[in-house]
């Protein structure tokens, strides 16, 4: 009887191996050198500073908005600073098991914090150097 089931087991792999075989992910077809994206502008500016093609007041508004979002996230930055526990807005510091897990979450928050800083920063920068070249 066993060995019954095991010739059954085996000819019932070999049929769902047939029925369910990998295909390999097919290769993506390769764009030949001469055939560039066709664009309307110059595609490398236009992808430095998208803000370029932008109007002036658009950039403007743009900017006085980044600006405000760096003051924003300053202060956030500023008053987490001062005071981790009060502005544990989940409750993650409050609630660590441990003073390690503790300042792990306290040094991460000021590094996304820091982080959302430099890339508002980046993003005026870009805003300014548009607007400059108006």
């Amino acid at each position: 009887m066993g060995k019954a089931i095991e010739l059954f087991l085996k000819a019932l792999g070999k049929i769902l191996t047939k029925r369910h075989r990998v295909k390999p992910p097919k290769k993506p077809k390769r764009r030949p050198a001469n055939k560039l994206p066709s664009c309307k502008i110059d595609c490398s500016k236009a992808a430095k500073n998208p803000y370029k093609n932008r109007s002036r007041s658009q950039n403007k508004k743009a900017a006085k908005s980044e600006e405000k979002l760096i003051r924003e996230h300053e202060k956030k930055l500023d008053d987490y600073r001062r005071s981790p526990e009060k502005h544990d807005n989940r409750g993650t510091y409050r609630n660590a098991p441990n003073e390690e897990i503790r300042k792990k979450v306290y040094e991460g928050r000021i590094r996304e914090l820091e982080k959302q800083i430099n890339r508002h920063k980046k993003e005026l920068k870009k805003l300014e150097e548009a607007m400059k070249d108006d």
